[in-house]
């Protein structure tokens, strides 16, 4: 049995399904470890740990990541969520369509 260990998202943006269940995403790792690599931790040793976990991942998992940024390329471009974004305006009106919304999606949707 396994303790004090959890599973995290290395690149995070989890309202992406494709980064969200991508098995070179996703990784287990110590609970101590936490406090350096959440999203809410702060603070110089933080940026350092997390910066040299992230260019590691990038590292070891380079191949997926350029096949994932290509996959963006084909299916999310800025123009093709630009385009997505401009129908759901016309269709439910600017002030309809939330803002913090389309950050998200630009977001989720980019390369890494």
């Amino acid at each position: 049995m396994l303790r004090n260990f959890q599973v995290s998202h290395i690149f995070g943006r989890t309202k992406n399904p494709i980064l969200f269940t991508a098995a070179w995403n996703i990784v287990w790792k110590a609970k101590f470890l936490d406090p350096f690599t959440g999203h809410e931790s702060k603070g110089i040793l933080a940026d350092k740990y997390r910066t040299a976990f992230i260019s590691l991942m990038r590292e070891n998992f380079i191949s997926f990541i350029d096949d994932y940024n290509n996959l963006v390329d084909d299916y999310f471009s800025e123009d093709k969520i630009k385009l997505a974004i401009d129908s759901l305006t016309d269709k439910y009106g600017h002030e309809n369509v939330d803002s913090e919304f389309i950050n998200q999606v630009k977001e989720n949707l980019s390369k890494l």
